[in-house]
C-alpha cells in the first residue's frame, strides 16, 4: 500500500480478501467498536466470496472450462449477486461511520 509513479501497473496481484488483511494496523487502532463489527462483516463476506470462487474454479477445472480472467470481465463472487450487494451495503456503512 503505497504510491506509484510508474505508468505501467506494477502491483502485486492479490485477491479482495488479501487486499483487505493488509491496512494497516495504525489504522485499524483508531476505530470504534462499531466500524471493528462492520470490518468483521465485511471481511467474513470476502471469506465466503474467496471459498465459492475456488469452488467454481475447481468446477472448472475438472470439467475444462477455462477463460482468461484478465481479458473478461466478470463477477468476483462467483455469481452471487447477493453477495455483491452485501459487500457494497457493508463498504457503504464504513464510509459512513
Amino acid at each position: 500500500m503505497g504510491n506509484d509513479a510508474q505508468m505501467e501497473c506494477t502491483h502485486v496481484p492479490s485477491e479482495p480478501l488479501e487486499l483487505a488483511r493488509q491496512l494497516p494496523e495504525r489504522i485499524l487502532e483508531a476505530w470504534t467498536a462499531e466500524l471493528w463489527l462492520a470490518w468483521d462483516v465485511f471481511i467474513r463476506v470476502l471469506e465466503l466470496a474467496q471459498r465459492e470462487r475456488r469452488q467454481a474454479q475447481s468446477h472448472a477445472d475438472r470439467t475444462h472450462q477455462h477463460r482468461c480472467e484478465h481479458n473478461e470481465y466478470h463477477n468476483i463472487y462467483s455469481g452471487s449477486n447477493d453477495l455483491g450487494v452485501l459487500r457494497a451495503a457493508v463498504q457503504t456503512e464504513l464510509v459512513t461511520l
